[in-house]
């Protein structure tokens, strides 16, 4: 209870109703879609189309929330903040499958209290969702190899919540395949093979519905697949990389998650060390030991008896070490749905390491107390990262840029007719705010073909500080536009094509 109390008060503390851009977004504007029956479309644009980069899971369960509060910001990071509390939960009596009811409490807090589950406990983001339902899928799936009477019960759980995982968040395919293999490991083909196709089922009429959206909008292909062999996932134009390419690439992405991404999401200290000095050779150190204690405890528990977790973890992170792509942040998004995992393997790893060096003879401590010790280390660096983070929260989000691009919506609103072209560089935001409906100027197929349309009077171009505002007001005055109205920061500006 002190736990969810403590974890509870970063986490409500943190939430207020800015509106976040990029993914946030693109979920805001499909649950407001959905509300508003017309499917899980992006209505933010002049043209609305099928979302497909997303599966509609999270949005679906915003539209519910929706439905009940009406479009509000801070329901949904409320919600938000209620399903993190709830993975915190989950994720004790996950634990407790594997160690002491005090050692699953110090897991437990480790992962609460991180500044990454606090981060995104206030965000408008599917992973605390994500969690949940991984949480829950793990412990329906284990549950039926533990059950005689009730087994049918828990299989069909099962099926379920994988096959909502996967809707909530793509990645879920993952922990779909790794429990078809936790069924036939374990010897249960039949089961194995009607899990299988109780999730692939829908999973492939999602498919054929993104894939007909993308063939009548053209819009670009993506998925982790492409992503794998992608040159640079932020520049697919440079097309495929060959087989050494990519090879080499797994051993770079590899030697960077175990020296740095990995350890400093499982360790709160190794996270702080980052984030005030940056990468360092002694970083690299105590990150590679850390991951070095991990992987002991994953291969060692492994060795002694397979669970799901170990066949999840392992697909799981097979797969980001094949993209190409190093998410370099004190919070990572990417490991943040595997961190109980990471957690579970680390503490395996821990508690072997100290049990090896006969910790009790050398401090009188036994090992599981030893490594208490080392989780509260953990936790007090946690805590001392969120108090920094909330510090400055709401300053943060609401800094200049945010205040501006608000006071620009507003009047862009009052000065747009219903008829005009409008520009912006984050549509999904611009309509959230105000209800406008823009394009990208760099999305050329889109304004060529809106512009054959001959329905539009005026053309109106909005600037902010999110996207270099300088190169863009002058692109947009060297084809024709000029200033009608400048926010109180003289950066954010709206302008007007001259007749």
């Amino acid at each position: 209870m002190a736990l969810l109390t403590v974890a509870g008060f970063f986490f409500f503390y943190s939430v207020n109703s800015s509106i976040d851009g990029g993914d946030s977004a693109t979920y805001l504007v499909g649950a407001k879609s959905i509300l508003a029956g017309t499917g899980y479309s992006d209505i933010s644009k002049p043209i609305a189309s099928p979302i497909q980069h997303f599966p509609p899971g999270y949005s679906f369960f915003l539209a519910s929330l929706f439905f009940f509060t009406g479009v509000n910001v801070v329901a949904t990071k409320i919600a938000n903040a209620v399903l993190m509390l709830l993975s915190i939960l989950l994720s004790f009596h996950f634990f407790k499958k594997f160690f002491s009811k005090n050692v699953s409490l110090a897991l437990s807090a480790a992962f609460g209290l991180s500044l990454a589950v606090l981060w995104y406990s206030h965000m408008v983001l599917s992973e605390p969702l994500f969690i949940v339902v991984s949480l829950v899928s793990v412990f329906f799936a284990q549950k039926y190899f533990e059950s005689k009477n009730t087994a049918g019960f828990y299989f069909f759980g099962a099926a379920v919540f994988l096959a909502l995982s996967f809707f909530v968040r793509s990645i879920g395919a993952v922990l779909i395949a790794a429990a078809v293999c936790f069924f036939l490991w374990n010897k249960k083909p039949q089961k194995g093979m009607a899990l299988f196709l109780a999730c692939i089922v829908p999973i492939i009429l999602w498919f054929f519905y993104s894939g007909a959206a993308l063939e009548e909008f053209d819009s670009p292909k993506d998925s982790y697949i492409s992503q794998i062999f992608a040159v640079d996932i932020l520049r697919p134009e440079l097309g495929f990389a060959g087989p050494v390419e990519i090879g080499l690439r797994f051993l770079k992405t590899l030697a960077y998650y175990l020296a740095v991404s990995v350890p400093t999401a499982i360790a709160s200290p190794l996270g702080a060390l980052n984030f005030f000095f940056g990468e360092n050779f002694l970083l690299y150190g105590l990150g590679l030991a850390a991951s070095a204690v991990f992987l002991a405890g994953f291969f060692l528990s492994c060795r002694e008896k397979k669970s799901l977790a170990h066949f999840y973890l392992a697909f799981y992170l097979l797969l980001i070490f094949l993209i190409p792509y190093n998410y370099q942040s004190v919070v990572n998004r990417i490991l943040l749905p595997v961190l109980p995992f990471l957690l579970l393997f680390f503490g395996k790893g821990l508690l072997a390491l100290l049990e090896k060096f006969k910790i009790q003879k050398l401090s009188g401590f036994l090992p599981e107390k030893a490594a208490i010790l080392v989780l509260i280390a953990f936790i007090a660096s946690s805590i001392g990262a969120d108090l920094f983070y909330i510090s400055s929260i709401h300053s943060r989000q609401f800094d200049s840029a945010y205040a501006n691009m608000e006071i620009a919506a507003v009047q862009l609103k009052g000065i747009a007719g219903s008829n005009s072209l409008v520009y912006s560089d984050s549509p999904e935001r611009l309509f959230l705010f105000s209800g406008i409906r823009s394009v990208r100027p760099s999305d050329e197929r889109m304004v060529s073909f809106l512009k054959s349309q001959n329905v539009y009077g005026a053309e109106f171009a909005l600037v902010t500080q999110y996207f270099e505002p300088k190169k863009a007001e002058q692109k947009f005055v060297e084809n024709g536009f000029e200033v009608v109205f400048t926010a109180p920061d003289n950066v954010t500006k709206i302008l007007k094509k001259s007749a």
